[in-house]
């Protein structure tokens, strides 16, 4: 998995693996700010133009149910 670019202030990439199943973007406070299924590996275009400049934790669920986090930042 990777997320590119970061930080960002526009759009941010994030390419994962045919191992994942859904990718979900939490704010600073924990809400769910980006949800999304994912079928298969592919390219995801985050649109980040409108979130509040700050860390964003982007959640990763394989298929298995195993989990992982990455960090994202907004900048403005």
């Amino acid at each position: 998995v990777s997320i590119y670019p970061n930080p960002s202030n526009s759009v941010v990439n994030i390419d994962v693996t045919g191992n994942i199943s859904q990718v979900v973007v939490y704010n600073y406070v924990g809400q769910v700010v980006y949800e999304n299924n994912v079928n298969g590996a592919q390219t995801l275009q985050l649109n980040v133009r409108n979130y509040e400049s700050g860390a964003y934790l982007v959640k990763f669920i394989t298929r298995d149910g195993e989990s992982f986090t990455k960090k994202v930042v907004v900048t403005k």
